[in-house]
C-alpha cells in the first residue's frame, strides 16, 4: 500500500542488516527504533533516536501526505555473529546556549548507554524537565527535572515512561506522552497525553491518541499531534482540546511538534520538512488558514519550533547547513539563520527561556562545546547575536508606519527620523531598552507634532556604539 514513495535503504554500522516494513493500518511514531546506534541516511551519520524524529516522523510521514497512505513504521535488527551491538560514539545531554555571550554550557553529565532529550523549561527558568532513556539489556525511559544551576536531577514521580515534556507556563503541571513506552525491551502503544504535578503524583490521562503536548499560555488548553488509527483522515493532525477534557479543534490536517506562542496568538509546526505557523483563538480554535515560514532544500528538514519569549521569533533545528543546528526565522517570515551548533555534532529540541536570555536543548555529550561558527554567512538571515533595524512597514505609508528593532543586550538606545536634507525631524525613541524585540509607530508627525510633508524620510537607530538606517517612503 506504500504507493509512489522512495524509502531509502538504512544501513546500521556494525551490524549484519537493517530491515523494515511498511503497514498502512494508521500511523505510529518509530516504536521499533530503539536500537541506539550510529546509521547511515543518504550518506550522512545520524543517530538512531534522530532517526526517529528525522525521518519516521519527517520524511516518511511527509510522504504520506504525497501517497495519501497512512504508515506504520516497524524496524528489525539483525545482529552479527558476534551478538554485540556496537555503542554510539555519543550519548545525548542537555546544554544551555546563552544568547548574549554566544557561549555553551552542558547541564547533564550522561553515563553510557543512555541519553536525555526533549527538555522544556519551567517558568522560573530555573529547572528543565526531558527524557532519559537507558539501554541496554532493557530499554527504559522516563522523566527527570534538572536543576540549570547545579545540573543535579531527579526522577519524577509518575513520568515513568514519559516522552516529550512540556512544563506549564503557570508552573504548576508538567504534560508528557508514553510512547514509545518499552515493557521488557519491547515497546508498547499508550498514544496517550498525561499530566502530572510538578513535584510528581499519580498521572491523569487527559488526551487520548495524542502525542507532543504543549500548553497554551494560560494553562488551560493543550495543543498536539492526533494518531487516532480509528478515524479516518484523523491521523497526524494537529488539535487542541481543554486540559479538562471536551471537544477538539483542529488546527492544521497534518503536522508534528506544535508549540503555542506566548501571547496566544499562534500555534507553529512542522510538517516534517518545514515550519508553520497559524493564527488561532484563546481556546486554541484555527483562526486563519496554516502560513508556511520556512521552505527546505532538498535533502534538508526543519523540526521542533520553539517560541521566543516576544512571540515574534522562531526557533527550530534543522541540517539546512549540513549537520543539525539551532535556527531561527522571524514569525512575520524571512529567510533562516543560523543561531548556534556544536561542531561535528547534531544539536536537538530547542526550548527558550521565558525572559529570551537562553535556549536549552539536547546534544551529543562531549562535543566541542563551541558555536558551530555562529550565522551561516552564506544565509541572508538575521543574526540573533546582533543588532537589527527592520524596514518599516507599510512603506511606502500614510499617515502611519511601524518600525521594528531587534537588541542583542540591554543598551542606551535613540530613534531618530530625518528628512532628505539630512535634517532631525522626529524622535521615536530614547533611553535605556531591554535585549529583544522593539517596536515604534510615526504617524507622519514631527517632534513639534507638525504633519510632515511627502518624501522620502531615513530612519537611524543608535544602540551604544552601534548605528543602522533605513530609507522610507511617505506618500499622501
Amino acid at each position: 500500500g506504500f504507493r509512489n514513495a522512495q524509502v531509502s535503504l538504512l544501513a546500521p554500522t556494525g551490524t549484519i542488516g537493517f530491515m523494515m516494513y511498511v503497514d498502512t493500518t494508521g500511523v505510529e511514531p518509530l516504536l521499533g527504533l530503539i536500537i541506539y546506534k550510529r546509521l547511515v541516511v543518504s550518506g550522512k551519520f545520524i543517530d538512531s533516536r534522530r532517526l526517529h524524529r528525522e525521518v519516521s516522523m519527517g520524511r516518511l510521514m511527509h510522504c504520506t501526505r504525497r501517497c495519501g497512505a497512512a504508515l506504520t513504521l516497524a524496524v528489525a535488527v539483525f545482529l552479527s555473529a558476534a551478538g554485540a551491538l556496537a555503542q554510539p560514539s555519543g550519548d545525548y545531554d542537555i546544554y544551555i546556549y546563552h544568547v548574549k555571550t554566544a557561549t555553551t554550557r552542558q547541564i547533564t553529565t550522561t553515563s553510557s548507554p543512555k541519553g536525555e532529550f526533549n527538555p522544556s523549561l519551567s517558568n522560573n527558568n530555573r529547572y528543565v524537565v526531558h527524557d532519559v532513556v537507558y539501554v541496554g539489556r532493557r530499554v527504559r525511559q522516563s522523566l527527570f527535572v534538572t536543576d540549570l544551576r547545579t545540573g543535579r536531577s531527579r526522577p519524577l514521580p509518575g513520568g515513568e515512561g514519559g516522552n516529550d515534556a512540556s512544563w506549564s507556563p503557570n508552573g504548576q503541571y508538567i504534560a508528557f506522552d508514553r510512547a514509545p513506552t518499552p515493557d521488557r525491551g519491547v515497546p508498547t502503544l499508550d498514544r496517550n497525553i498525561y499530566v502530572v504535578q510538578v513535584r510528581g503524583a499519580r498521572r491523569a490521562k487527559v488526551v487520548e491518541d495524542a502525542v507532543d503536548p504543549d500548553w497554551s499560555p494560560n494553562s488551560k488548553y493543550l495543543v498536539f499531534t492526533s494518531i487516532n488509527p480509528r478515524q479516518r483522515g484523523n491521523q497526524g493532525r494537529i488539535q487542541t482540546q481543554s486540559v479538562r477534557g471536551g471537544p477538539k479543534a483542529s488546527v492544521a490536517r497534518f503536522g508534528q511538534n506544535p508549540v503555542w506562542s506566548p501571547n496566544g496568538k499562534y500555534i507553529a509546526y512542522s510538517d516534517g520538512d518545514e515550519i508553520f505557523k497559524v493564527p488561532v483563538s484563546r481556546t486554541g480554535s484555527p483562526i486563519g488558514p496554516p502560513v508556511q515560514l520556512t521552505r527546505a532544500s532538498r535533502g534538508s528538514i526543519d523540526q521542533q519550533p520553539t517560541w521566543w519569549n516576544n512571540s515574534k521569533t522562531i526557533v527550530f533545528h534543522s541540517n539546512r547547513g549540513g549537520n543539525f543546528d539551532l535556527w531561527a526565522v522571524r514569525a512575520s517570515g524571512g529567510r533562516p539563520a543560523r543561531l548556534a551548533g556544536h561542531r561535528r555534532a547534531g544539536d536537538f529540541d530547542p526550548t527558550l527561556s521565558s525572559n529570551g536570555n537562553f535556549i536549552v536543548y539536547a546534544a551529543v555529550a562531549g562535543a566541542s562545546a563551541g558555536p558551530d561558527g555562529g550565522p551561516d554567512g552564506t544565509e541572508e538571515g538575521t543574526d540573533l547575536r546582533q543588532l537589527v533595524l527592520e524596514q518599516n512597514t507599510p512603506n511606502p505609508f500614510n499617515p502611519t508606519t511601524t518600525i521594528q528593532f531587534y537588541l542583542p543586550e540591554a543598551t542606551q538606545v535613540q530613534l531618530t527620523v530625518y528628512n532628505a536634507l539630512g535634517q532631525a525631524v522626529k524622535t521615536l525613541a530614547t533611553g535605556g531598552f531591554s535585549a529583544g524585540q522593539h517596536q515604534v509607530v510615526w504617524d507622519a508627525r514631527d517632534d513639534h507634532d507638525s504633519p510632515v510633508p511627502s518624501g522620502i524620510y531615513i530612519y537611524r537607530l543608535q544602540a551604544g556604539s552601534l548605528v543602522r538606517q533605513q530609507k522610507m517612503v511617505l506618500l499622501k
